[in-house]
């Protein structure tokens, strides 16, 4: 706020400068003089017309700038929870890996530049999971099955939920010897969890 009234008056002050030297450079080219009365009205009539204009004029910037920051902050907050839905919605809620969808377009995009060993791991007899404990422990033994891969591959490989006990590994610039010894882990590591 003090900010706006100094603004305003040095625009109203400018203002009344600028009608004085106005006022007596078309009072001097005629040969005259300003008296009393003209004087008042070269001080009054920018006070009573700049001043008020300039204030409203310097409040309505103020108000425009601080809702420019705030649309700027609403801006980059929706960008990033825009960021983030999009990064949640390419994964499976309940192992954190690329869905399906996500692995397969992400399968595509990389194979074009490194052809890499693709694996596919499907748990054997999980249904019998589900049937014997529910569906709660199914959910469990999925999220230790993908904690048992998240510890084997590498931070370069691709994995996903591909289906219900599904997932698929791509892993990346490998052979088919590296990827046979990491499937290897991947089995040991998912055969020593206890649920």
């Amino acid at each position: 706020m003090k900010k706006i009234l100094l603004k305003t008056l040095c625009a109203t002050t400018l203002s009344v400068i600028g009608s004085l030297i106005a006022a007596f450079l078309i009072m001097s080219s005629f040969g005259s003089r300003l008296d009393g009365f003209a004087l008042i009205m070269c001080v009054v009539c920018p006070i009573v017309v700049a001043a008020p204009a300039s204030a409203h004029t310097f409040w309505q910037n103020e108000r425009m700038r601080r809702l420019h920051a705030q649309l700027t902050s609403a801006h980059e907050a929706l960008s990033a929870a825009h960021s983030a839905l999009l990064e949640k919605s390419r994964r499976d809620f309940m192992t954190g890996f690329l869905n399906r969808e996500s692995f397969l377009q992400e399968l595509r995009e990389r194979r074009k530049k490194d052809p890499g060993a693709l694996l596919i791991i499907d748990a054997d007899d999980f249904k019998s999971i589900n049937d014997l404990y529910g569906h709660p422990v199914g959910d469990e033994a999925l999220r230790q099955i993908a904690a048992a891969i998240g510890r084997i591959v590498r931070h370069e490989d691709v994995v996903g939920r591909i289906g219900g006990e599904e997932f698929a590994v791509l892993l990346s610039r490998a052979s088919m010897p590296d990827a046979a010894i990491l499937a290897e882990r991947i089995r040991v590591e998912v055969e020593q969890i206890l649920v």
